[in-house]
C-alpha cells in the first residue's frame, strides 16, 4: 500500500483551491453585477461625503450665530422682553435668520464643497475597490485613502483651478498644506490603530477606542499646526 505525503497533499489541496477561487474572482469582478455594485457604492459615498463637507459648512455657521447669541446674553443679559419664552422665541429667530443669511451669501461655496466632496467620495471607493480586488482593507486604511484623495483632489483642483487673488507662489503653499495635512492624518490614524491594539493587549480594549481617538485627535490637529506654522 502507498505511502500518503501529508504535506505535499496539503500543498496540491492549497494550490487546487487557489485555482478555484482565482476563477470564481475573476468572473465576479469581470461581471456586470460587480460593475453596476461598484458604480452604485461610489454614488452612494460620493453622496455621503458630499453631505458631510456641505453639512460641515451649515453646521460652522450654527454655532458661529449660537455663539453670537450667547455673547449678546452675557453683555446683554437674556431677556429681550419681560416674558421668557418670548424672549427665547426672538433669540431663537435671530439665530435661524442669522444662518438663513449666512448660507444665501454662501450658497455657492455649499455646492462646491458638496461637488469637491461628491467626487473625492467616488474616486476613494474606486480606489479602496480596486485595492480589495487583491487584498482586504481594513476600516482605518479606508479612512486614509478617503482624507488622502479628498485633499489630494482638492490640491490639484487648487492647481489647476486657482483663485484669482492668489499667486502662483500661494496656490502652491495652499497646495503643500493639503498634501502635509493629509500625510499627518494618515499617520495618525496608523498611530491610533498601533495604540489601540497595545491598550487591547493590556486588557484595556473597552476603553482603548476612545482613549485613542482623543489622544490621536489632540496630536494630530498640534501636529497639522506645527507643520503649517
Amino acid at each position: 500500500m502507498q505511502k500518503i505525503d501529508k504535506q505535499k497533499a496539503m500543498e496540491a489541496d492549497k494550490q487546487a483551491r487557489d485555482e478555484i477561487n482565482a476563477k470564481i474572482n475573476k468572473t465576479y469582478y469581470t461581471s456586470k453585477k460587480f460593475i453596476l455594485n461598484s458604480a452604485k457604492t461610489s454614488v452612494n459615498e460620493g453622496y455621503k461625503m458630499g453631505m458631510q463637507q456641505a453639512l460641515g459648512i451649515i453646521i460652522v455657521e450654527f454655532f458661529t450665530a449660537v455663539l453670537e447669541e450667547v455673547e449678546d446674553i452675557f453683555k446683554k443679559g437674556f431677556y429681550t422682553c419681560e416674558n421668557f419664552f418670548e424672549s427665547l422665541k426672538i433669540r431663537l429667530k435671530k439665530i435661524a435668520d442669522k444662518v438663513k443669511q449666512a448660507l444665501i451669501g454662501k450658497y455657492k461655496e455649499i455646492v462646491k464643497s458638496f461637488g469637491d466632496g461628491f467626487m473625492s467620495g467616488i474616486l476613494s471607493n474606486l480606489t479602496t475597490t480596486i485595492i480589495n480586488i487583491f487584498a482586504t482593507t481594513s476600516a482605518r486604511l479606508v479612512r486614509i485613502i478617503r482624507e488622502g484623495i479628498f485633499s489630494f483632489f482638492k490640491a490639484i483642483k487648487l492647481v489647476l483651478f486657482p483663485p484669482e487673488n492668489l499667486t502662483q507662489e500661494q496656490v502652491w503653499y495652499e497646495a503643500k498644506k493639503l498634501i502635509v495635512s493629509a500625510i499627518i492624518v494618515g499617520l495618525g490614524v496608523l498611530i491610533e490603530q498601533g495604540i489601540e491594539a497595545f491598550l487591547t493587549s493590556l486588557g484595556l480594549g473597552a476603553f482603548a477606542n476612545v482613549l485613542t481617538s482623543v489622544f490621536v485627535g489632540v496630536l494630530t490637529g498640534i501636529s497639522i499646526a506645527i507643520a503649517m506654522y
